[in-house]
């Protein structure tokens, strides 16, 4: 029976007081090495949507199997011991919510802590809280649990440890086996050894309802096509973590490996951006943002090592910051292009060849002043002209078309508009990708996140068409990027994260055809769930 997934987890998820010492000095200094641990977590910076969301992200999930942040394990399960408290633990710190319980692992120390309700108290548990439970042999506090809702009188969790019977090992599982919500004031399984009830309630703190993204210009993956057929894929995990992976011209991937920051930890990153460079020498480059938004730049060679991330810097020769994704692009000429905008949204141009960085230079708008952005891309066409064609958006969210030739001159900023002959607004950072036969590709999203697809050639655009989503309803993404293989093919390349967070990968042939969107997956198998 299903039931019997409960009985021996119950003794697994609370040890008596007298065995707690060591396994809680143990658990402490495993949180304290933990980028996302309590001690490192913000309070209050964590929504209820975000607690549920990471929750149910980890279904499935045992004790060190890989979790949605592409690690090993929730704080302390790795190490064997008891587990669920860790799993709302790590999940309230992926969040950005601090933990307040002193011994995470020890059920009874969330009943200590601030924000604890009992039962009786009235208190109406909301999403992103912990729900503590007792049972038959540990009565004070057996298990907790992250609450994923609360409806009609009905309580909804994920929690970890849970299950280990039948040659089942523990893992996270959905409403304590009990295959659907559940009054929390009567006892589950009553009168089996199962029996089960609620204590009480951690309040998270989270701010409740589904909160507009910080930045919906925020880009959080790129894709780059190399020369030799392979693509190169950066993205961030949701703690901002940069990892890298290769896909081979044959269809299989490298494997996911973080790139390394200036002291050799992991790259944590607000933005980020790739460029293959198509000049045969097989390396890449990329740009991306740190926390406290200086634009780093770094080069991949052909046989994986990294050169290291060094800062741009102005005129004034102090680090460059931005407020915006900075986007990057690869010549023929083995020459790479940029575009960053400063803290206000002025856009830059610069150029680094083989001698270094040309210098910076604005881009002028339509009446002659610097031109302001809330997101912007750049592509080399490589077809010898030694052009790049750019889209930004401007402040009032209209999209617009630039092309800068060989000579450094600009063609200067025109809307890209509609079916309807309106200029074209959107919510997003939009993608560009130039093709060797001279032409480009466009990825654009409408206000409402609608993904569509236009060509540019030379004789105008071809018109817009929506991609096609797993159901075949158009795509809705909350950022994409579009590559163009520069082998001549005329295949391109997209990558797009859904209103999931999950990270997919679509392939467009020559014939104008897709091939369809496929989620990306981490270590454990489970799709790559992005910033």
């Amino acid at each position: 029976m299903f039931l019997r997934n409960t009985v021996a987890a119950r003794r697994k998820k609370f040890r008596p007081v007298a065995g707690l010492a060591a396994a809680t000095v143990g658990g402490a200094a495993l949180l304290g090495t933990l980028p996302g641990s309590a001690a490192a977590a913000a309070a209050g910076t964590g929504t209820a949507a975000q607690i549920v969301s990471i929750a149910e992200a980890n279904v499935g999930a045992h004790s060190c199997d890989w979790n949605s942040a592409n690690g090993k394990g929730f704080d302390g399960s790795c190490s064997g011991e008891n587990w669920c408290g860790d799993f709302v633990a790590w999940v309230w710190q992926q969040a950005g919510v601090t933990v307040p319980a002193t011994a995470p692992a020890w059920v009874p120390s969330w009943e200590d802590a601030p924000g604890y309700h009992t039962l009786g108290s009235g208190y109406t548990p909301l999403p992103g809280d912990a729900v503590v439970y007792g049972d038959n042999t540990y009565p004070n506090g057996a298990h907790i649990a992250v609450v994923t809702g609360y409806a009609d009188g009905l309580l909804s969790d994920v929690g970890g440890n849970e299950g280990g019977d039948d040659g089942d090992a523990p893992s996270v599982k959905v409403d304590e086996g009990n295959g659907a919500a559940f009054n929390p004031h009567t006892t589950l399984f009553a009168g089996t050894p199962h029996a089960m009830w609620v204590l009480g309630y951690v309040s998270s703190g989270a701010a409740q309802g589904t909160p507009a993204p910080v930045n919906s210009f925020r880009v959080t993956s790129s894709i780059a096509a190399m020369r030799d057929g392979s693509s190169q894929v950066l993205a961030m995990s949701t703690d901002g973590t940069l990892w890298h992976n290769t896909l081979s011209p044959s269809g299989t991937w490298s494997g996911w490996t973080t790139v390394a920051g200036g002291n050799g930890t992991p790259f944590v990153a607000e933005y980020a951006a790739i460029a293959g460079i198509p000049d045969g020498s097989g390396s890449a480059q990329i740009l991306a943002v740190g926390t406290d938004g200086t634009v780093y730049h770094n080069i991949r060679y052909a046989n994986g090592t990294w050169q290291g991330f060094r800062p741009l810097t102005g005129g004034n020769g102090t680090a460059w910051k931005t407020s915006t994704a900075p986007s990057i692009t690869g010549l023929p000429d083995g020459s790479a292009q940029i575009l960053v905008t400063s803290t206000d949204g002025t856009l830059y141009h610069n150029t680094r060849t083989s001698s270094g960085w040309t210098g910076w230079t604005t881009i002028a708008g339509g009446n002659g002043t610097p031109f302001v952005t809330k997101g912007a891309t750049i592509a080399g066409i490589p077809d010898g002209s030694g052009s790049s064609q750019v889209l930004a958006v401007g402040t009032d969210g209209t999209v617009y078309h630039n092309i800068r030739h060989a000579n450094g001159t600009w063609q200067g900023f025109q809307p890209l508009t509609g079916g309807n002959g309106t200029a074209w607004k959107t919510s997003t950072t939009p993608s560009i990708a130039g093709l060797p036969n001279g032409s480009s590709q466009v990825v654009v999203t409408a206000t409402d996140g609608t993904l569509y697809h236009n060509t540019r050639t030379s004789s105008g655009w071809t018109g817009w068409t929506t991609i096609a989503g797993g159901n075949g309803t158009p795509f809705v993404a909350q950022t994409d990027s579009l590559t163009a293989l520069p082998d001549g093919s005329g295949t391109s390349e997209i990558l797009a994260v859904g209103t999931n967070n999950v990270l997919y990968r679509n392939t467009r042939l020559s014939s104008g055809a897709w091939q369809g969107f496929q989620p990306l997956t981490g270590g454990n198998g489970l799709p790559w769930l992005t910033a």
